[in-house]
């Protein structure tokens, strides 16, 4: 979905008093997610299935080049650094590359977040326009077809993708006031509540 269509589609899920500040706030915050989407996209580039294939193809290819080099005859591999060296290339570091993707194997391998921090954020950005537009905020989202979470998806450019549980997320860690538990907790670990200025 465009940029105009989603701010068109956001006005009309708000109903905002004021047309051209609402316009202007979309805007601004639909910039912001993309931009998002834009930072977080290495991350998805890094964790893909494609990527860790193509990653484990360029290293196993990079091992057998290796191992070919090393048995070349002397004389070839003296000849072959000589014509590198004339062709003004650096010296061929091969164990170095492989070290490098080894590396780079063992980082993907680490746990991912599972939060989708696009869809994390268009809740975010979404819950932050109730606000701007003096609009009644909403209470923790109990379907996929609230308001809510039909403006995050809106503003995401993803009206077929159920943002629900982002907005739910950042409701409770966010906006939700703290639970007697969460209350009890904080107490026992020996947190006090900042003194206040009067």
């Amino acid at each position: 979905m465009d940029h105009e269509r989603r701010i068109k589609r956001a006005v009309k899920l708000l109903k905002p008093t004021d047309d051209v500040a609402a316009r202007r706030d979309l805007d601004l915050s639909i910039k912001d997610i993309e931009e998002t989407r834009q930072q977080n996209q290495h991350l998805e580039d890094l964790y893909s299935k494609d990527a860790r294939k193509a990653l484990d193809e360029f290293h196993a290819s990079l091992r057998r080049a290796a191992a070919a080099y090393r048995k070349l005859p002397k004389g070839m591999a003296q000849t072959f650094v000589i014509l590198h060296g004339q062709h003004g290339l650096r010296p061929l570091a091969l164990d170095a590359v492989i070290k490098i993707t080894a590396s780079m194997q063992k980082d993907r391998r680490r746990r991912r977040s599972k939060i989708d921090y696009v869809k994390l954020g268009a809740a975010a950005t979404a819950w932050n326009l109730f606000g701007l537009l003096q609009l009644t905020p909403p209470s923790r989202p109990k379907r996929k077809g609230d308001l809510w979470p039909r403006l995050a998806a809106t503003l995401a450019g993803s009206p077929d993708e159920s943002f629900l549980q982002s907005c739910r997320l950042y409701y409770e860690q966010a906006i939700a006031p703290p639970s007697k538990d969460t209350k009890r907790a904080g107490a026992r670990s020996g947190l006090k509540k900042s003194p206040t200025r009067t």
